[in-house]
């Protein structure tokens, strides 16, 4: 089913953007998230995998490689598992968290906190070695 174009609900986001503050401004998207998100309107943060990191599968199991400049800080090859596989491929063309969760859960039978903890717990290794960046 098809939403209905709701004018209304049109009308009501360009008067909030005007309460902003910045309508025919030229301002930077990182200005406009912060100005967004500090007036309660959450804008999603996408996260997408470093292109020094590469994966391949060798011998049936997927692998992380580092090339190019990265090789200096971290010489060597992460093996994932099938979990870690499904959110690498996703990270590789960006993706939300939200979006991360929901493809765990559509892969397996899990819960949506028990893929929340995975989602999160990977990210936070990810995020450290700096093989994925928010954009």
């Amino acid at each position: 089913m098809k939403k209905v174009y709701n004018k209304m609900e049109a009308q009501i986001h360009s008067c909030d953007v005007k309460e902003l503050g910045m309508c025919g401004e030229d301002v930077s998207d990182k200005e406009l998230k912060n100005k967004l998100e500090s007036c309660g309107y959450p804008v999603k943060k996408r996260l997408i995998t470093n292109k020094n990191y590469i994966m391949r599968e060798i011998a049936g199991a997927p692998l992380l490689i580092s090339v190019g400049q990265e090789i200096a800080d971290f010489c060597g090859i992460i093996n994932l598992n099938e979990s870690a596989r499904i959110l690498w491929e996703a990270l590789e063309k960006g993706a939300t968290r939200e979006e991360l969760i929901e493809k765990l859960r559509g892969a397996y039978d899990i819960s949506t906190e028990r893929a929340c903890q995975d989602v999160d717990s990977t990210l936070k290794i990810l995020l450290e070695r700096g093989m994925i960046a928010y954009v």
